[in-house]
């Protein structure tokens, strides 16, 4: 990932070059000379020693960081690791990595914004996480995409909460998903009132759109049409062989709002165990969509009413080896036998008469 310019919501623009850095806070480190060097020394046996003094550990004040290579790898000391434009630094004992040196770069830029920003290659590393058995067992972990961030919270060996950054030119967001009580809850920057839950109800997966109550759901399957919520939109689809369907309540209008709500409309449903198996099916279904030539199959368009009657709308269902109905202010106005692949160009002949 690399990006030039980002916006936060504290309202300042940051322009960036590809070597991020922040202003020192005000330590015993602060006549540290700032020219962020590493040195590097070799000999004959593929060993070497490197002197860093590009970054700055908060709980181990010094103005240089010694890290000793043993065959080639890192052995004793401490050694940087550039993630995307992040200064991340493991620390090594007798070849095991036993902790790792991190900050929270937001929470930095927006400190920095508020005394004016100062740039500086020195990073200041305030986070300490631990690993086991060569992963990370209690902190945090990073991933770096094409276009995002990824910081992994993690106690004792299991993921607590995950943060995805999105970065473009102009424009910065954060998708954050953690577990509550079984449930997945995931939030954006950008939104402080709306939250999307995703939970297993009996055999049904459900995804629920909540601003203060449920403004819409969606649940992986396809309803009677003769027992449908009231005073609701109702859209089903079928994707990869996948039912979808989607229930706002008529007097929510979700378009051009927040990216909470545009990733409600966009999320695919799909049986999960814990946070990183949704984490991982998540990321891949994203891809799937955004690199699949192929395209949901619409089932259903309608609208009801507080009896849950049908006022408006089309469905087509499997009786008679296809048919579809055409409804018009609670009146039936057509009953034509037809294929499902068919009934995509009835359907949009359909909302062409909206």
């Amino acid at each position: 990932m690399h990006w030039k310019t980002i916006i936060l919501a504290f309202g300042t623009v940051w322009l960036l070059n590809s070597h991020l850095g922040y202003a020192l806070p005000k330590t015993e480190t602060l006549n540290k000379p700032q020219n962020n060097t590493s040195k590097l020394n070799r000999n004959m046996a593929n060993d070497s020693t490197i002197i860093d003094s590009s970054f700055v550990i908060e709980n181990h004040l010094s103005d240089s960081y010694k890290g000793v290579f043993k065959n080639g790898k890192p052995y004793n000391g401490y050694f940087k690791k550039n993630i995307s434009e992040h200064v991340i630094v493991d620390y090594y004992k007798k070849g095991k990595q036993i902790y790792q040196y991190s900050n929270d770069y937001l929470k930095l830029l927006e400190n920095e914004g508020s005394n004016g920003f100062e740039y500086n290659t020195i990073q200041t590393l305030d986070i300490e996480s631990s690993y086991k058995e060569g992963e990370i067992y209690s902190g945090f972990a990073y991933i770096d995409n094409e276009n995002s961030f990824t910081t992994k919270e993690i106690e004792k060996g299991k993921t607590k909460k995950i943060d995805i950054d999105v970065f473009a030119m102009h424009y910065f967001n954060r998708i954050t998903i953690k577990d509550v009580d079984g449930a997945i809850e995931i939030t954006t920057f950008d939104d402080e009132n709306s939250k999307i839950l995703i939970e297993k109800v009996m055999d049904t997966l459900t995804c629920k759109l909540v601003d203060k109550k449920v403004i819409a759901y969606k649940v992986n399957k396809v309803f009677n049409f003769q027992d449908l919520p009231k005073n609701s939109m109702i859209r089903s689809s079928i994707f990869q062989n996948e039912p979808l369907t989607i229930v706002m309540r008529i007097d929510k209008e979700l378009e051009n709002q927040s990216s909470c709500q545009e990733l409600f409309r966009n999320i695919s449903l799909f049986n999960f165990k814990d946070l990183d198996d949704f984490y991982t099916k998540f990321e891949l279904a994203n891809n799937e969509q955004n690199n699949s030539e192929k395209v949901a199959l619409l089932i259903a368009y309608v609208m009801t009413d507080e009896n849950s009657a049908i006022k408006n709308g089309i469905y087509w269902e499997t009786t008679n080896g296809g048919q579809y109905h055409e409804y018009l202010k609670g009146s039936e106005l057509k009953i034509e036998s037809q294929t499902l692949e068919e009934f995509q160009k009835s359907i949009d002949n359909f909302f062409n008469k909206l």
